[in-house]
């Protein structure tokens, strides 16, 4: 699994690329790709979150038990605490980059969300 890993984590951001691309661009008017490092870094997020409660959960369990160790958690919270500011940074500095640039070809994806928020604007 060790050697699986490295190819694996090349291939699920290849993937997560694409699929993120074409996501956005089916759900924009005039789409554009700007956005694919956000959807990585949340996509990646949402994977670490979902690994971290299965985790507490299996913890009660024997095998786990005895091998997981609260250190283990602390370890697990801080990458989770670190990938949550990943994905602010990103996210603000992408809306800073498009509101200092007023760049109107990219503004659309942004001013629904601000007027009448986030769910109207899908």
């Amino acid at each position: 699994m060790g050697l699986l890993s490295g190819p694996g984590m090349v291939l699920l951001i290849i993937t997560v690329t694409f699929a993120s691309i074409d996501w956005y661009m089916s759900i924009t008017r005039n789409g554009r790709h700007h956005l694919w490092i956000h959807f990585v870094a949340a996509w990646a997020l949402s994977a670490l979150a979902f690994v971290v409660a299965v985790m507490a959960l299996l913890t009660g369990e024997e095998p786990l038990k005895q091998v997981v160790a609260p250190l283990h958690f602390q370890d697990l919270g801080k990458l989770l605490l670190a990938l949550v500011m990943l994905w602010a940074y990103f996210a603000f500095s992408q809306f800073l980059i498009i509101w200092s640039g007023n760049l109107p070809e990219e503004i659309h994806w942004y001013l629904p969300r601000l007027h009448d928020g986030w769910a109207r604007s899908c």
